[in-house]
């Protein structure tokens, strides 16, 4: 994968949470899939379902770093990053902190669309790294 390719990856993916910050449902939707698969604080729902939700979801705004773009296929691409959240006063107790956030995007007839996202604290508060032990499995 080409860096203006990666670069288009990276930016549709912080299209997606502008969206999402802003509550722009109609935004989410054009780049969201209906029929993704989310899997966000544990909770599993679907693109559409996370659009309807959207109105009524105030999140904080948070800061993307340590991205990686790793092509899955011709028309299937992975990126993984770090999500960082600050406190809020309307963010659910605890909820502040890293993430590791994992999407696929999918070009589809209409463009590159969001098909699986899911996030997860790290175990560690450290720098994104592939642990050599663990990179044979």
């Amino acid at each position: 994968m080409n860096a203006s390719s990666e670069s288009e990856i990276i930016a549709l993916e912080k299209r997606m949470w502008e969206a999402f910050v802003k509550q722009d449902a109609a935004c989410f939707r054009a780049l969201v899939a209906d029929d993704a698969l989310m899997v966000i604080g544990g909770v599993r729902s679907t693109g559409a379902e996370e659009a309807q939700m959207l109105p009524l979801i105030k999140f904080p705004s948070c800061e993307l770093s340590e991205f990686r773009v790793i092509a899955l296929g011709e028309d299937v691409v992975l990126v993984h990053y770090t999500a960082t959240f600050m406190d809020s006063p309307f963010a659910p107790p605890d909820f502040s902190g890293r993430y590791y956030v994992s999407s696929i995007w999918q070009k589809r007839q209409t463009g590159w669309q969001l098909v699986f996202n899911q996030d997860v604290r790290p175990a560690s508060e450290g720098p994104l790294e592939t642990a050599p032990e663990k990179a044979a499995l």
